[in-house]
């Protein structure tokens, strides 16, 4: 063992060239690891959805203004502009977007709202957002004001002013619903 160790420290000792190339072998794999981290940690999807003429770019489970607005159109779309022939496709469709763990809580939520609309079948719903649309958001809620008509056959009532709160999260870069309520404005 000790004729090994000295054959091959004097074989590192005499070629000083091995040395270097050790420690610059050293040198650039802490960099490169450093440097993956920090790709890892700010790395961006940019997806571009149909119908969309904008890019949105998701970034460490959080979306950018475009998406989180775009979204939140498409949630009040599905939740609010109803009558009792397209309550449960509408219901249905938004009831894809909910998280897992609260999915059951709104499908029972959307049984009564569908339930609700189907009582009285020729009164039909419609949530219309302003030109310039109020939307707030943060990363885990959404609240934005409507004017929410009631259509009774051919007449449209004036409407009345309602926020609606949706708490979600973007999990993966996926949108997942974890409840909408509608807040009444006091007039």
């Amino acid at each position: 063992m000790n004729l090994f160790l000295n054959k091959y420290s004097d074989f590192i000792a005499r070629y000083w060239v091995i040395k270097v190339v050790v420690v610059c072998l050293c040198v650039v794999a802490i960099y490169q690891q450093t440097l993956i981290r920090e790709l890892v940690n700010n790395r961006q999807t940019v997806i571009i959805p149909v119908g969309m003429n904008k890019e949105i770019k998701l970034t460490n489970n959080e979306a950018d203004s475009a998406y989180i607005i775009e979204i939140s159109r498409k949630v009040l779309d599905l939740y609010a502009s109803i009558s009792a022939g397209n309550v449960d496709a509408k219901l249905s469709e938004l009831l894809t977007l909910a998280a897992p763990e609260a999915f059951q809580g709104l499908k029972s939520k959307f049984k009564q709202r569908s339930d609700l609309v189907k009582r009285y079948s020729s009164i039909s719903y419609y949530a219309q957002l302003p030109d310039v649309p109020k939307i707030e958001f943060t990363s885990k809620e959404i609240r934005l004001n409507s004017v929410l008509r009631k259509i009774i056959g051919t007449e449209i009532d004036r409407g009345k002013t309602v926020t609606y709160k949706i708490d979600y999260r973007i999990d993966y870069g996926k949108f997942q619903l974890i409840d909408i309520n509608e807040i009444k404005e006091k007039l």
